[in-house]
Parts: C-alpha cells; sequence; structure tokens
C-alpha cells in the first residue's frame, strides 16, 4: 500500500515538471519573439508571406519584400499594405513618398485626430475627405475616413491631383497637401518660406527626409 502511494507520489511529481517545462518552454519562446530585432521580424513576416505555392517571379519578389516592409514600418496589416501599394503603383505616386508623409502626418497612427480636426493617418479634413469620398462613390462618414484603406485611398487621390496641379515639383504638392492650395499661394506671394525656393517649407523638407530614409532602409533590406 506504501509502495503504491509513493508511485502516485512520484507520477504526480513528473506530471507537475512536464507541465513546467511546457510552460516555460513557451513563455521563453514569446519573451524571444519580443525582442526580436527588426531584420529578424522582416526576414519572418517574408518567409511567412512567402511560404504560399506562388511562381515566385523576380516581380513577385519584389512585391513581397515591399508588402513586408510596409507592414513593418507602418504597423498596418497585410491587406492594408498591400492595398497602400497598390494604390501608389496604379496612381503614379512613389510609395515612400507616401510612407513619409504619413509618418509626418500621423507617425502611422491611424486613429490620430489633428489639433483643426484633421483624420486618420494622411490627417484629411473633413472638406477634402468628403470632396474625394464623394468622388470615388462612397458615402462621406466621418468615422469610415479613419480605416486605414479608406484614408489611404482618399489621401492618394488628393495626392494624384497635386501631383497634376503642380507638375510633379515635390515641394509645392506637399506645401500644398498640409497648408492647402490657397494657402500655398499666400505662402508663396508672402514669401514665407526660409528656403531659396519659396514653394519649400519645413515640412516639405521633413517628408522627404522621412522618404529618403525609408528608400535606404528598403535598400538595405533588398541587399540582405
Amino acid at each position: 500500500m506504501e509502495s503504491k502511494n509513493i508511485k502516485q507520489y512520484m507520477g504526480l511529481i513528473m506530471f507537475v515538471c512536464l507541465i513546467s517545462y511546457v510552460f516555460l518552454f513557451k513563455l521563453g519562446t514569446i519573451v524571444d519573439a519580443e525582442i526580436l530585432s527588426y531584420e529578424e521580424t522582416t526576414k519572418l513576416r517574408l518567409k511567412e508571406i512567402t511560404n504560399t505555392y506562388e511562381l515566385l517571379t523576380p516581380t513577385k519578389v519584389l512585391e513581397n519584400r515591399l508588402l513586408v516592409f510596409v507592414n513593418v514600418e507602418t504597423g498596418l496589416n497585410y491587406s492594408e499594405s498591400q492595398f497602400m501599394i497598390d494604390k501608389c503603383r496604379d496612381n503614379d505616386i512613389d510609395l515612400f513618398l507616401l510612407l513619409g508623409l504619413l509618418r509626418k502626418e500621423s507617425g502611422f497612427n491611424p486613429n490620430t485626430t489633428g489639433n483643426s480636426g484633421e483624420i486618420g493617418l494622411g490627417q484629411l479634413m473633413e472638406r477634402t475627405a468628403r470632396h474625394y469620398s464623394n468622388q470615388l462613390g462612397y458615402e462621406y462618414s466621418k468615422e469610415d475616413t479613419y480605416d486605414p484603406i479608406r484614408n489611404i485611398d482618399l489621401a492618394v487621390e488628393h495626392l494624384s491631383y497635386l501631383k497634376e496641379l503642380y507638375n510633379d515639383d515635390e515641394h509645392k504638392i506637399l506645401t500644398a497637401y498640409n497648408r492647402g492650395t490657397k494657402g500655398l499661394e499666400n505662402y508663396i506671394k508672402d514669401k514665407r518660406s526660409p528656403f531659396e525656393d519659396y514653394s519649400m517649407s519645413t515640412y516639405s523638407v521633413g517628408v522627404l527626409k522621412y522618404r529618403d530614409e525609408f528608400k535606404q532602409r528598403f535598400e538595405k533590406f533588398q541587399n540582405k
């Protein structure tokens, strides 16, 4: 009887040890995942999305790398990141310029509201958001404008309009995005710019600086 109790006791100890080992192993995995470096994160996510049966042509490899890059840099999910890539390509907008603009405007926080009521990732004014919503066939809703895909859709439409209006002049495009077209006109007329080119602003310079940084980071990612 006593021997049977000892066996049961030993069995219980072994069971508790096994459970503790599994728990500590999973905890260690979670901790390891939390301290992954930027490079390790991009590699893991690239492996995740390329683990498919699709033919990996050079174009597809580039698309996958762009998708992972945007996902990691912005925190947007894959669907939102892919939409951003496709929308920029379809509208001939530099993806890295858009990334720089969104970084400057909201720090990629889709729930951001500006001091003057600007909405979401691209910090769109309600009037601007309503105009492009109607143009794209959406029923305007301020709440829906916070949605990353909707906000990106509207912001790129606005950038496309400014790009055509100012013949690809990046400083005019960006300063007008920040100040409005009338605001840009007054800004130039009143010579408020601290730069020799009166269309340049600290805003446009800041966005282009972010743009160049994103380009450099993607080039490094490409070369790994």
